[in-house]
Parts: structure tokens; C-alpha cells; sequence
């Protein structure tokens, strides 16, 4: 039924608060109809602190291909904001507006009503940041599925980790590194041969949703120093197919082991985006590249929930 795939849309009334509620971040969102509890998961990825604007992303926890979008604005003690959802399966363009309270930093809730004209009730809580942490990257070498390996990374790349509950985590991935192309390699999707090195900038992030124990012992803030990937020009150029160094550093094996180790532990849903922009100096032809896929468990032989989707391409 399309009441399982909220897309809420708030507003809250609470003036005795005096400044905005950082909303940023992971939240339990519950929305209640006559026909049960539909139990999701909202990543609010932006908020304005100025303006109270925010937006992020959405799923349903039963069923991760139906994704949804948030847009919104908190004004004051009131919350507002509008969204539409995003999925693979029937009734695109559901939607719901709702209406709520802001209790505190880590509650809100309301009232909704969707597209079919259903009231509901719903609930979100926010969770707790457990793991916020970066660390400097050395020669990550940068593979496409199908195209093998096109650039170096090298930059900064950082972790935030959400509990929800018990082994229920979601994790935000964050790049901002600047890729090098040299000559001679693949283009990232056509495969041109490059005609000339390149460098330009990669900013990424990924989302993915995880039941499984967190490590002990482990760091949770702060910078974990330089991490080197090992990877290497001469690797880059071995061209279609290349698989590339083995992987200097997984932040996914150093904080949820029990992981790699399918299938005692699942990465339930992942979510990425990928822009990459090349710089070009005074003979080279501006190009730039914008990926975007999803997944489902298991995360080493994943279900595709939304068709990976590759819009330019990098060739120097």
C-alpha cells in the first residue's frame, strides 16, 4: 500500500523555543495510519542554520526501493517542510504534507495527510552520532564498474556514524579529494583512451544502512592520520579491466568487521552519488561526469534498487 512509503512534509508550532534545531542528520521516522506503523529512515544531509532550509534523503526500512526526497524549512520553533519521493516500484509522485511540534533537539512529531487524501500521525527521533571521523588519502586508486581503473585520488575522506538502535547504524561517507588522470588511460564510462593527463576534483558521498555490532576499541572523533592506498600510475595504466592495488585502508572492516564477513552481518541499503569535474587548463575540452546508484543487501552481491545511472564522462 502507498501509505508504506511516507513522504512527509512538516510544519511544527512551538514558540517558546528561542533558536532554530539543527536538524541535520539521521532520524526514526514513524508514520502511523489506520493500517498500521511504516517504520523509515530520513537523512537530513543540509540544514541552514540562518534560514532553517534543509533537505536530505529517505526510505522505507521494510523495503529500501521506496526512496524519497525531503525539502523543507524550519522557522523559529516551527518546522516546515515539503518533500517529494523517489522509488523503483508503483505510485510515484505519493506525497504527504504534515504538520508538527518540535519537542527537543532529538523529537519531533505531528500530523500528515497524503496525496489520497489519508490522515496519518507520525514520529521522529532522532539518532545518535557514535563515529565522526576523517583521514588523509594517498593514491586511492578510482574504479568504475566496468571501465577498471581511470585516476588516482588523493584528499580527504571522512565517516559519520548513526545508531538508531542496537546494531542498527547508518553511515555517511564523505570525498573531497582531486582525481589525476594520466595519459593513456580509459575514460570512467566510454573507454576513450586519454589523450593527455588530467586532474580535476571528485566530490562523492554514499549512504548505507547497517545491522551489525560496532567495533570496540576503535576511534571514534578526530583525524585518523595518512591513510596510502598503494595505488600507482603504471596500474592505472593496465587500462580495461584493471583491478587496481589492493585497498590500503577499509573504514568499513575497521569499524563493522562482522561485516565482511557475510553473511553474519548486512549492509541493508546503500545509496551513492559521484561528481566528478576535471580542470582544464587553456587546451583542454571541459567535461565533467555525475554518477548515481543504489543498492540492497547483500553488500557484496548487491540488488540494484535503482539503475545506476552515468551522466558524462571524463576524457582529457
Amino acid at each position: 500500500m502507498l501509505s508504506s512509503i511516507v513522504a512527509p512534509v512538516f510544519a511544527s508550532t512551538n514558540t517558546k523555543q528561542a533558536s532554530k534545531v539543527n536538524l541535520a542528520g539521521v532520524w526514526a521516522f514513524n508514520y502511523v495510519t489506520s493500517g498500521g506503523v511504516y517504520p523509515h529512515t530520513m537523512i537530513i544531509s543540509s540544514f541552514n542554520p540562518c534560514t532553517g532550509a534543509f533537505s536530505g534523503t529517505g526510505y522505507y526500512n521494510v523495503d529500501p526501493t521506496y526512496t524519497w526526497t525531503v525539502t523543507g524549512t524550519e522557522s523559529g520553533n516551527t518546522l516546515t517542510l515539503s518533500f517529494n519521493i523517489l522509488y523503483t516500484g508503483t505510485g510515484a509522485g505519493y506525497a504527504v504534507t504534515a504538520v508538527g511540534t518540535i519537542a527537543s533537539c532529538t523529537s519531533m512529531s505531528g500530523t500528515a495527510i497524503d496525496s489520497n487524501s489519508v490522515s496519518a500521525t507520525w514520529t521522529a527521533t532522532k539518532a545518535n552520532l557514535v563515529v565522526n571521523v576523517s583521514w588523509i588519502v594517498l593514491n586511492d586508486e578510482d574504479y568504475r564498474w566496468g571501465a577498471g581503473c581511470w585516476a588516482l585520488d588523493n584528499g580527504m575522506q571522512s565517516v559519520q556514524v548513526w545508531q538508531l538502535s542496537t546494531d542498527n547504524y547508518v553511515a555517511i561517507k564523505t570525498y573531497n579529494e582531486m582525481f589525476y588522470t594520466p595519459k593513456g588511460a580509459i575514460s570512467p564510462v566510454v573507454g576513450t583512451v586519454e589523450t593527455k593527463a588530467g586532474t580535476g576534483t571528485m566530490n562523492a558521498q554514499y549512504i548505507v544502512s547497517i545491522a551489525g555490532p560496532l567495533a570496540t576499541g576503535v576511534q571514534l572523533t578526530g583525524c585518523l592520520g595518512v591513510k596510502n592506498y598503494g595505488g600507482s600510475i603504471s596500474d592505472i595504466l593496465l587500462g580495461t579491466g584493471a583491478q587496481g592495488a589492493p585497498k590500503g585502508y577499509s573504514w568499513l572492516g575497521q569499524y563493522f568487521p562482522s561485516v565482511t564477513s557475510f553473511p553474519s552481518a548486512n549492509v541493508i541499503f546503500r545509496s551513492d552519488y559521484w561528481q566528478y569535474t576535471l580542470l582544464c587548463d587553456k587546451t583542454a575540452v571541459s567535461s565533467s561526469l555525475l554518477e548515481t546508484n543504489a543498492y540492497q543487501q547483500p553488500y557484496y552481491n548487491p540488488v540494484i534498487l535503482a539503475t545506476p545511472t552515468a551522466v558524462g564522462d571524463i576524457t582529457t
